[in-house]
């Protein structure tokens, strides 16, 4: 739809905008809420006044008031009388301002659907806003600048953009859709028309999503003020309870003791904000219109909203847009809890219990929701009864529909062995909303924090508490841990003297409360990154596909350009031992992750036998965590070494496909344990035959001969090998790898001699004479640190005990006096 097309259709609110050309509709209707007030004030007053006039005792009693007031009457009714006529007028302006306003919100009944705009009355006041053009009538209508504030942009830098800006030569033109184009949809056409608005955006640190949704979120405030307003719409007198619509069924005394219609139920507010619960209100219906056993076992972790999918449907039901067996049904939520607790006894509880029961049944338009269905079960348990038993008889009636919400740990170890429960009823698992099914929530979340705190939150900041809360929280459950982590923003901005909450002070938080580095490399920082192979080289010798490939994953990780389901990285080192592999692990968690404690290690050839995997995701029967599950738990930021990895059973190898590839996995108890924090780095000796072979025979390494050989083998699976960034082949070392190996390791031990006093020379014969000594072909650079120790270090001991070496010498050892492999030196005592 082109945008002189979109001008064309905001005739529809032509009433509403023209309105607004004078006063804001909401002026308009706190000036008419306030003359109906003192309107109801004096009519009031005058009433009483009459009434007392007309009683004589009551004058008889005050005839100094009734004069002075009978002087003052006839001002008092110029007073009313204008006041009416204010209210009056201003009753029928809003009425009129009313019946164009509210249109995109009429169509209510699908016979309706018809008379609905197609754009929102947001999109139809900023394209009259008079400059013609899509991007200025935005910026200075009044639903732009509130878009512009959530993006955390001042009025000065618009107001610069704009003087900028060379208008662009394209064609503005939004597409249609069953729906209104809202105030989202309009901003996404506006970014597609206009680079120029990208790139000052971009320019801000403000990408393309936060834009719409900052746009997408002033259009829901205004459609939620809407509905807050819009009393005598559908949706808002279907929750009045009827006088007479329930007559055609029987009644429901009891019930309406125990339970709460959803309708008037807390979660219904929120039930069908975005699209979280939208899949899982489609099943339920579709389980519900069958003609018998037709109930439904929802089943979610502690914290999501399971009433949500319930919320939606009970909304279809009141649409009319129901399957035809769901039409006229209502829903109850009953918390059967208390009820148990109230009955104490188990006569008297399975008399109300059936009872209940019974007149739901009777009623015959009842869908019968359990809330916590686990802990009504339990209570029941606690007082000899069985609740299922009782059960059993209304889930096979067609009278009644019956839901049971039920916990993700209590269904596995309660519900899901019990037969009957598999019999009578189906399972519908709730996912968690995740970060897109969590941010409408947030909306809602932060307009209540705002008015009650006095802050303002931004569009990147909420969106960055949702993926901050899932990436970096592994303690409960989207969206409650994302809420939490907004409301413990308040309280920070606040102290900090700040109004405006940014995405940086999430991340900051989330920092300081993690130790996990989630904002933005800066300073100290940001030069490490660049120069992370040089300082890898500082500990590892050769290996520069190793060394490379390491510095690429993190930089691209810590850039935020990796993608944020998957480990920071993950690789598979291939060679023989003591080329490095280890040594690789240890120094990148030295200057990434800046202690090598960051290191959490499985030596994987201890998970090779038939309870490889229990012993990694832990144990139903015995309730026991798995060593896997724990250890990520414990350290969630890390670098997770699997040493010999070729070693573990296939199941262990097919759990981390899915590690490597979506970045979580789900423990014996269904919990989700995540992994995408974690540089993870597997080991293992499998070709190492082949590549010492090709060393020795002066032949270059060929990684996919040796992968390939390595499949033959079948010691990896090719999926598997796919799944990480890169399988890294380290080479055996040569005598220049040695010889810088072997000044390495002097050094260090130069460090250590140095905080005794003592100053240590390094010379290129000792350097020459370890090479020599140290070496071992099918053992690398291990026996270095051997003949190290067995050498210089077992040298200086001795005569630092004879008392020839004292603080202040200079030693320099020779391996002109290590005959067969017995170590002599020289030293010099001169004091320094």
């Amino acid at each position: 739809m082109l945008y002189s097309n979109l001008q064309q259709e905001s005739i529809a609110y032509n009433g509403a905008l023209q309105t607004e050309a004078v006063i804001s509709g909401r002026h308009l209707h706190t000036a008419e809420k306030s003359l109906r007030i003192v309107f109801a004030v004096l009519s009031i007053l005058g009433i009483a006044f009459l009434l007392m006039k007309a009683i004589p005792a009551v004058q008889s009693a005050f005839p100094a008031f009734f004069t002075v007031a009978g002087e003052f009457f006839p001002l008092f009714k110029s007073i009313f009388l204008i006041t009416a006529g204010l209210w009056l007028w201003s009753a029928l302006w809003y009425a009129f301002f009313a019946s164009f306003y509210f249109r995109d919100e009429d169509a209510t009944l699908p016979e309706m659907s018809m008379r609905q705009p197609p754009i929102r009355f947001e999109v139809a006041k900023v394209i009259t806003s008079g400059c013609n053009e899509p991007v200025l009538d935005f910026l200075v209508s009044r639903y732009g600048s509130m878009a512009m504030l959530r993006l955390g942009l001042s009025k000065e830098e618009v107001i610069a953009f704009i003087k900028d800006r060379a208008r662009p030569s394209g064609i503005f033109d939004i597409g249609t859709s069953d729906e209104p184009i809202g105030l989202g949809e309009f901003a996404k056409e506006l970014l597609r028309y206009d680079e120029g608005l990208k790139h000052f955006l971009l320019s801000r640190k403000i990408e393309a999503d936060d834009f719409v949704g900052a746009a997408g979120w002033v259009s829901h405030n205004e459609s939620d003020r809407k509905k807050y307003l819009r009393w005598w719409g559908k949706d808002a007198l279907g929750r009045i309870p009827g006088i007479g619509k329930d007559w055609g069924y029987g009644e429901i005394v009891l019930l309406s003791r125990y339970a709460v219609s959803i309708a008037r139920h807390p979660a219904f507010s929120s039930g069908s904000k975005g699209a979280f619960g939208k899949h899982e209100a489609e099943e339920v219906e579709r389980i519900l219109s069958r003609g018998r056993e037709a109930n439904v076992l929802l089943v979610g972790e502690e914290g999501v909203p399971k009433l949500a999918p319930l919320a939606r449907l009970q909304r279809k039901i009141s649409a009319g847009t129901v399957l035809p067996p769901l039409e006229h049904k209502e829903i109850y939520i009953f918390n059967g809890a208390p009820f148990v607790s109230a009955m104490k006894e188990k006569a008297v509880f399975e008399t109300e219990f059936t009872k209940l029961l019974s007149e739901a049944a009777r009623a015959g338009n009842i869908i019968f929701v359990f809330d916590n269905f686990e802990k009504f079960y339990e209570g029941a348990n606690a007082i000899g009864s069985d609740a299922l038993s009782i059960l059993d008889p209304f889930l096979t009636s067609k009278n009644i529909q019956i839901v049971a919400i039920v916990e993700l740990g209590a269904f596995r170890q309660v519900f899901e062995p019990n037969a009957k429960v598999k019999e009578r009823f189906e399972r519908v698992l709730i996912a968690e909303a995740g970060v897109s099914g969590s941010i409408p929530i947030l909306e809602e979340e932060a307009i209540r924090a705002e008015a009650k705190h006095g802050v303002i939150f931004t569009y990147p900041a909420l969106r960055a508490v949702a993926e901050s809360a899932d990436r970096y929280f592994f303690e409960g459950v989207m969206p409650d841990k994302a809420i939490d982590l907004l409301l413990e923003l308040v309280p920070q901005i606040k102290s900090a003297g700040k109004s405006i909450v940014l995405k940086d002070d999430v991340l900051d938080l989330v920092s300081s409360k993690t130790g996990i580095a989630a904002s933005e490399a800066k300073g100290e920082e940001r030069t490490k990154l660049l120069k992370l192979e040089e300082i890898l080289h500082e500990r590892i010798v050769g290996q520069e596909e190793a060394v490379k490939a390491i510095s690429g994953a993190l930089r691209r990780a810590r850039s935020g350009i990796s993608s944020k389901n998957r480990p920071i990285g993950s690789f598979l080192f291939l060679g023989p031992t003591g080329v490095g592999k280890t040594e690789t692990t240890k120094a990148l968690a030295q200057a990434f992750f800046g202690d090598e404690k960051s290191i959490v290690r499985l030596d994987m050839s201890e998970y090779h036998s038939d309870d490889a995997l229990n012993r990694l995701i832990g144990t139903f029967e015995g309730g026991k965590a798995g060593v896997l599950a724990s250890l990520i738990r414990e350290h969630p930021y890390g670098v997770l070494l699997l040493d010999e990895f070729e070693k573990t059973s296939r199941e262990v190898h097919d759990l981390f496909l899915q590690i490597l590839d979506e970045g979580f996995f789900t423990d014996v108890f269904g919990k989700r344990v995540n992994a995408r924090n974690l540089m993870i780095i597997a080991t293992s000796n499998a070709g190492s035959d082949l590549i010492w072979n090709m060393a020795q025979d002066g032949k270059r390494l060929d990684k996919d001969i040796i992968i390939a050989e390595i499949i033959n083998r079948a010691i990896f699976k090719p999926e598997l090998l796919n799944r990480f960034d890169g399988v890294i082949l380290f080479h055996p070392l040569n005598d220049e790898h040695l010889r810088l190996i072997a000044r390495l390791q002097l050094e260090k031990l130069g460090k250590r001699l140095k905080e005794k006093g003592l100053e240590f020379l390094i010379t290129d014969p000792l350097v020459e004479y370890l090479v020599s000594a140290g070496q071992d072909p099918k053992f690398g650079a291990r026996p270095m640190a051997r003949a190290i120790q067995g050498t210089v270090e077992q040298a200086i001991a001795e005569k630092m005990l004879r008392g020839e070496i004292v603080a202040g010498s200079t030693v320099e050892l020779s391996p002109s006096d290590f005959p067969q492999g017995i170590t002599s030196f020289n030293s010099s005592s001169n004091p320094t």
